[in-house]
Formats: C-alpha cells, sequence, structure tokens
C-alpha cells in the first residue's frame, strides 16, 4: 500500500477527504487500512431519541478504539458546544487535532422545551416530546434532572476532558460557541426566542464564544418579513474565529419560487454578521448550487443561490482571514482576483467549490493564483465540484460546464 512510509498528516488529509462509507468499505477490502482509518471511521456520531440510535451510540462509546477518536457527539437540539485541541498519546506527536463534544441544552421557555420537538407545538406537547425523550434515555443514565450528564458523557469519551464547572480551565484549553442545529422546516416558527435562551445561557455561565456555526441561518434570521433582531447575537460575535452557513433549498421547489431581491436582502444581512467579527479567521460559506431547473428541458440550465458581490462586498476585509471556503455562488472574475487582493497579507487558504463565472472563462483566474502561489504567499489553493460558464443560446442565459 504504501501507507507506512507516508507521514501521517499527509494520511490524514487523504482520509478527511473520503466520505465516511467509503472509508469503511476500504477497511473491509484491506486490513491495513485499520489501524490509519480507525481514527477517521466515526468522525461525527448522531444520538436522537430513538433506542436505536442509543444503542449504536453505546456501542461506539464502549468501543475501546472508536472512542478514542468521536470527534463530533451530536444531538439533535439547539447546542451549546465545547472544543479543545490535543496532541496525540503516541510518541510522533505530528498534529494538533480537533475533539468536539457536543451536549444538549434544554431550554424551558415558557414551561415549553424548545430544544426538543417541533417549535410550533404547544408547551404541554413539547413537554409530553420531552418526557418520550428523556424516557429513551432512562436504561443508559445519561440524564441528570432533566439534563445530559456532561461528566457521564466525558467518561464515555474520554479524550474529552472539563465540564463546565471549572472555569480557570475552560479558558486554558476550551473555546465555546453556540450552534443551532435543525431543518428549515423545524426553524420556521422558532424566531429569535430559542436564540435568545441560548444567548442568555451563554452569558449565565460566562462562556466567551469564539466558533459560531449556523445551519439554514437565512431561513429565518434575514427574512425581511420577520421582524426580529440579531442584536443581542451579534455581541457575542466579537471573538469567533470561524464561521460557517450551511444553506439549504427545499427540495420540493424550483430555484424560480426564490425572490430575487428578498434573496439579496438576506446575503447584505448575513455581511453584516460577517463583518461584525473582528477576530474571524475561518470563513466558510458552503451555499448549495447550482440547482437543475426542469421547468426548462436544457442541459446544464442552472441557477445558483448567491451572489459573491452581496455576500462579501467589492473592497471589503476581513483583517485576520486566514482560510476562506465558497461554494455554490455566482461570482465575477474581478471579483474573486480582488476577493484575494484585499486578503493576500493573511490568507493562507483559498478554497472554491461549484462556482459559476459570470464573465471571463475559468482559466483566466489561474495565472494569478498561481503566481501567488510560487511567491508562497497563498499556501494552498484548492479547485472543487464542476465550474460554470455564463453563455446565451437562442436568446436565453445558461450555464455550462467550463471543463477546459
Amino acid at each position: 500500500m504504501g501507507f507506512d512510509t507516508v507521514p501521517r498528516e499527509i494520511v490524514d488529509q487523504i482520509c478527511e477527504s473520503v466520505s465516511a462509507p467509503t472509508l469503511r468499505s476500504l477497511r473491509l477490502v484491506c486490513r491495513r487500512l485499520e489501524a490509519i482509518a480507525s481514527s477517521h471511521v466515526f468522525r461525527h456520531v448522531l444520538a436522537r431519541a430513538s433506542k436505536s440510535s442509543i444503542e449504536n451510540f453505546s456501542a461506539i462509546a464502549n468501543h475501546p478504539v472508536h472512542s478514542q477518536h468521536v470527534r463530533y457527539l451530536f444531538y439533535t437540539a439547539g447546542c451549546i458546544f465545547r472544543y479543545h485541541h490535543f496532541r496525540p498519546l503516541a510518541v510522533d506527536e505530528y498534529l494538533e487535532r480537533w475533539r468536539v463534544v457536543e451536549y444538549s441544552l434544554t431550554i424551558d421557555h415558557q414551561r415549553g422545551y424548545y430544544s426538543v420537538g417541533s417549535p410550533r407545538l404547544e408547551p404541554s406537547q413539547h413537554r409530553a416530546n420531552h418526557e418520550v425523550y428523556m424516557a429513551a434515555w432512562e436504561d443508559h443514565e445519561h440524564v441528570v434532572h432533566g439534563k445530559h450528564d456532561v461528566d457521564l458523557l466525558t467518561e464515555l469519551l474520554p479524550n474529552s476532558q472539563t465540564s463546565l464547572a471549572s472555569q480557570c480551565r475552560i479558558n486554558q484549553y476550551h473555546r465555546f460557541g453556540i450552534r443551532l442545529a435543525a431543518t428549515p422546516k423545524s426553524l420556521a416558527g422558532l424566531r429569535l426566542r430559542r436564540v435568545k435562551a441560548i444567548t442568555d445561557a451563554i452569558v449565565a455561565n460566562s462562556i466567551h464564544p469564539t466558533w459560531f456555526c449556523h445551519s439554514c441561518i437565512h431561513h429565518y434570521f434575514f427574512d425581511p418579513h420577520i421582524n426580529t433582531t440579531i442584536h443581542d447575537l451579534i455581541l457575542l460575535l466579537d471573538n469567533l474565529a470561524y464561521f460557517e452557513i450551511a444553506s439549504r433549498m427545499s427540495k420540493n421547489k424550483s430555484p424560480f419560487h426564490f425572490d430575487t431581491c428578498r434573496t439579496s436582502l438576506r446575503q447584505r444581512a448575513l455581511w453584516t454578521m460577517i463583518a461584525a467579527m473582528p477576530n474571524l479567521e475561518v470563513l466558510s460559506l458552503p451555499f448549495n448550487g447550482p440547482h437543475r431547473i426542469e421547468k426548462y428541458p436544457v442541459r446544464h440550465y442552472v441557477t445558483f443561490e448567491a451572489d459573491l458581490h452581496h455576500v462579501i462586498p467589492p473592497h471589503s476585509v476581513i483583517p485576520k482571514l486566514k482560510r476562506l471556503c465558497l461554494a455554490g455562488m455566482e461570482a465575477r472574475l474581478d471579483e474573486l482576483l480582488g476577493l484575494y487582493k484585499w486578503h493576500r497579507a493573511t490568507l493562507k487558504t483559498f478554497e472554491l467549490a461549484t462556482i459559476g463565472l459570470v464573465d471571463g472563462l475559468w482559466y483566466d483566474l489561474l495565472p494569478p493564483l498561481k503566481g501567488a502561489l510560487a511567491q508562497d504567499t497563498l499556501p494552498e489553493i484548492f479547485f472543487r465540484g464542476h465550474i460554470f460558464r455564463r453563455e446565451k443560446e437562442r436568446g436565453m442565459e445558461m450555464w455550462r460546464f467550463d471543463d477546459r
């Protein structure tokens, strides 16, 4: 195989780029990959309030090898999570790696549990869902007084250390942040109430967040028809080092259902939030795109969900940005080059995936970026997915694969 002589950090990068199911299949084909891939097999562990899910979680937690390498322990609820980096216990310490433990925060808001079930349920239904959720855990003793026992979870996943009780160790070893993980449907009626409840909990615990990750953020935060404010949330963004947005479009709707004006308003509001993060080092904006339009039976006729000049306006600078990942959006050639130009003093990694060029050809972007690579001002650049160029055919604009 040759993996025995390859540096571990390179092997880890290869394993990170392979999907978990593929990695498991490779291990079945070649047992020599067992030792190498064991730390990447279970990157994310999802624990739902179902018997089968809890049994699967317990099996992983009790495994002598896999429990040591769980990176994300994820519960389907609004969560406060913590993470820390560590060095492997082996003699050769090649990389600092990230370990993440994510645990559920039960929120009693007007006697309703907004962290469990649909937000549109009545408080009594929330309580019923909460009782079912707690009953599913009764045999595993993971819940104490209606909340997840963080210390017990730490014992199950030994590489996750320290609880919220020890503030001095928190400041030394951990970073804190918030994540609202839910589908667009469940977010529809939630508005700002859950955000305020979680931010209040963060302030009450003296937690200083440095990582913010929000799922489907534009579906309800930046809807012009919702009269809400994100002032309380922006106050928490001052120390954030990592920001990622996951934008999802409903599978039941054509892209034509999106109003361009409303979408651009959401994108500009997104920049308002990004601009409030002076210490941001990693910005990941993987919008879903492109989407095929089935109404017109034209091959390669697609639409993108975001415009780069709305999300990151021209001449806008993120002073400490080190890694930038963009995907699923339209962009002009000068916008991409300008984005690199304004951040070349700090930018170390530039990742582009499935980008639609409004003007020019894709390979026109390569010479200046290759020049930056040669001068070591941009150590890493990644191109992933299909690249599109815009053309006109029969009076109709369309996107075609730019595979040259």
